[in-house]
């Protein structure tokens, strides 16, 4: 599943049980197109692609702004929970808010530039992620309750913003997480049961092998560069 989205605001939620993929916009067609792509290959992978970006020139589109027209559009798209998604997502000059919980994911991969992005998985999914990827440039990102998804692989990589990761959640399973920030500050917080593997002066204090049974474990990679990457219980 590939959703490639521009210039407006975007919800991405999942499906209510039984329900297939569905897109609701409220847009201009004059100063925005959305366009929907599916196709099969021989061996049954399907491939389905949502575009929403606005064609109108941008100096054309403040006119019209100033003119009293309306050029702010907004578009709601919902997975269906009961089958497996690879899930890649690019937001540009836009706000976008995805909440995942309940879904079936293999991986997700975020990028986001020039806008706000806001994750939240509420509730456990069906499997753990086996990768998932927060990529972000001049724009800030919030990503909570990251431990109901288990990913095996965790990247969040931002620069020119910030970040606010809290890794609380029913982790299922260990984690090799990487957190870099440039030219931006990032808030991690980890859950106190949650054991942390790693070198360097952001493990001093936070390093705990203490707990009756075995906890799944974050081996943990931090780079910052002009900026600093805070790790907190």
């Amino acid at each position: 599943m590939v959703l490639d989205l521009g210039q407006g605001e975007f919800q991405l939620r999942p499906a209510a049980p039984g329900q297939g993929l569905a897109v609701r916009a409220i847009y201009d067609s004059e100063v925005h197109a959305l366009g929907y792509a599916f196709s099969v290959e021989p061996d049954s992978q399907w491939t389905a692609s949502v575009t929403f970006h606005q064609t109108m020139p941008a100096l054309q589109a403040v006119f019209r702004k100033l003119l009293g027209g309306h050029t702010d559009a907004s578009i709601e798209i919902f997975l269906p929970p009961e089958i497996p998604i690879e899930l890649v997502v690019g937001i540009e000059q836009g706000g976008g808010e995805a909440e995942l919980g309940g879904l079936w994911l293999s991986t997700a991969d975020f990028n986001f530039r020039q806008g706000g992005f806001a994750l939240s998985v509420d509730e456990p999914l069906r499997e753990p992620l086996a990768r998932l990827r927060l990529h972000g440039r001049m724009g800030g990102v919030q990503a909570v309750w990251l431990g109901n998804a288990s990913p095996r692989v965790l990247e969040v990589d931002c620069a020119m913003g910030g970040a606010e990761v809290n890794l609380k959640g029913a982790w299922r399973n260990d984690c090799d997480a990487r957190f870099t920030v440039r030219m931006g500050g990032m808030d991690v917080r980890v859950p106190a049961d949650l054991r942390i593997l790693g070198e360097g002066e952001w493990a001093e204090g936070l390093q705990r092998d203490d707990a009756e049974t075995p906890q799944p474990a974050l081996r943990l990679t931090v780079e910052q560069s002009m900026g600093e990457v805070e790790i907190r219980r």
